[in-house]
């Protein structure tokens, strides 16, 4: 699911919920001047293995812990008609939490929503996080994806699964339209694979 997507969801239930600052976000970004499609050309997605960000994956985490008590279970970096942006999922003992932030802004939160875990999905939620300091470099395990199959990465995410916590790299080849994911494990750096 596209970072657009994700929003567009996030807003609709934050606006139900009378949350005015999402008001503000969801009109900011429906006046987008650029005509960027999600499934635009390489040359005009921002290849994230060498973006100049001002905002690292791991204080987007910090920032996102300063408003939310939790592990860290997901985070993922794309490009949506907010720029660059972190998605970001902790969760503690009884809820979920998730936040945009921008990465190209240190202190800009896009938008934030907090749900109750349902009882089913305690147990899997609180194995499925990623313990920060544990996990490789984003740059060595970039380069093992960029090693298997050669191209823009046009988004990223590192997830806590039942396998424990893996880096997902979209790359998308020159001249392509469509993006190959690649998985690296989190701990080892170890290429896990290849989805075309």
């Amino acid at each position: 699911m596209t970072t657009d997507a994700r929003l567009a969801g996030m807003r609709k239930r934050m606006l139900v919920a009378g949350a005015a600052a999402v008001v503000f976000a969801a009109a900011g970004a429906g006046c987008s001047d650029d005509d960027e499609t999600s499934a635009g050309s390489a040359a005009d997605t921002t290849d994230l293995a060498t973006a100049d960000l001002a905002l690292s994956w791991q204080d987007a985490v910090t920032l996102a812990q300063d408003s939310f008590d939790g592990e860290l279970a997901s985070i993922e970096l794309d490009e949506g008609h907010e720029g660059l942006v972190y998605t970001i999922e902790l969760v503690s003992a009884d809820e979920e939490y998730e936040t945009v932030i921008g990465a190209d802004d240190d202190e800009r939160v896009i938008a934030e929503e907090t749900e109750r875990i349902d009882d089913d999905d305690r147990a899997e939620k609180a194995a499925e996080t990623v313990a920060v300091d544990d996990v490789a470099e984003l740059d060595e395990a970039m380069r093992t994806a960029l090693a298997e199959y050669d191209g823009q990465v046009v988004e990223w995410k590192l997830e806590g699964t039942s396998r424990g916590p893996q880096y997902q790299f979209d790359i998308r080849a020159d001249g392509d339209t469509e993006d190959v994911e690649v998985s690296v494990d989190a701990i080892s750096g170890d290429l896990i694979g290849r989805h075309d």
